[in-house]
């Protein structure tokens, strides 16, 4: 569970960073290096999450559905765009793993198999970046997030490299290639420095990459970034 919060002058705290998620995987081993692995993974957010716009003229806002019909519009300085605990997204994946490194100071495994994926939304909105005019004014278009069952060939790549200096690099890419001609390729990235500075105390760097497909057929390639400070404490 990672939970971050900003405070900016004459604002209240939001909440800045917002996941939890769950990471299952057995690896039987065959051979020496080879092996077959099963996976069952969730990743969702616990709070909602509010889009908030940066000048007046950004405040009108309307949902639309996957069809482009009006389901709500308004005027907010806080725009809801997913409620707790969706979107829910379930990974599961059966297939072989192959064991490049295995050394002390750098592991890396190679994966690939048949995957499983369902995005699960619900009340889940994105801005497009379009507008539609009302009456007259014109509103902001979010656009509804139907929910996905996708089926495919998934192939990911897990490494620890242990540096110099007290700094380790985790890496956790994750593809999924779909069977139907008409989806797209799904993509996670998530990279993790931890830098040590003390006994039970370093800091973590967090970078993610993303590829998010809105209704319309748009895709685009989400950033997240973020600076934790880890205390790891093990009871005796």
């Amino acid at each position: 569970v990672e939970i971050g919060t900003t405070k900016e002058p004459e604002q209240d705290f939001r909440i800045s960073s917002d996941e939890f998620y769950i990471k299952n995987t057995g690896i039987y081993y065959f051979m020496n290096n080879l092996g077959v692995y099963s996976r069952l993974d969730a990743d969702s957010h616990i709070f909602t999450e509010y889009d908030h716009p940066t000048s007046e003229s950004d405040e009108n806002y309307v949902y639309t559905d996957k069809d482009g019909n009006v389901d709500e519009y308004g005027t907010s300085d806080k725009i809801r765009t997913k409620p707790s605990f969706f979107p829910l997204t379930l990974k599961e994946g059966l297939g072989i793993n192959l064991r490049v490194l295995n050394m002390s100071k750098a592991s890396l495994n190679v994966r690939g198999g048949f995957g499983l994926r369902q995005n699960i939304n619900k009340a889940v909105y994105v801005k497009s970046g379009d507008s539609k005019d009302i009456d007259g004014v014109d509103y902001r278009v979010y656009e509804e997030q139907i929910s996905e069952n996708i089926k495919g060939i998934e192939s990911s790549l897990i490494g620890v490299f242990r540096l110099p200096w007290n700094v380790s690099y985790t890496l956790d890419a994750d593809f999924l290639f779909p069977f139907g001609k008409d989806e797209s390729i799904t993509m996670d990235w998530e990279n993790i420095i931890n830098v040590k500075l003390f006994k039970y105390v370093s800091l973590d760097y967090k970078l993610n990459f993303r590829n998010y497909i809105l209704e319309s057929g748009e895709e685009y390639i989400v950033t997240d970034h973020s600076l934790f400070l880890r205390v790891t404490y093990f009871l005796k």
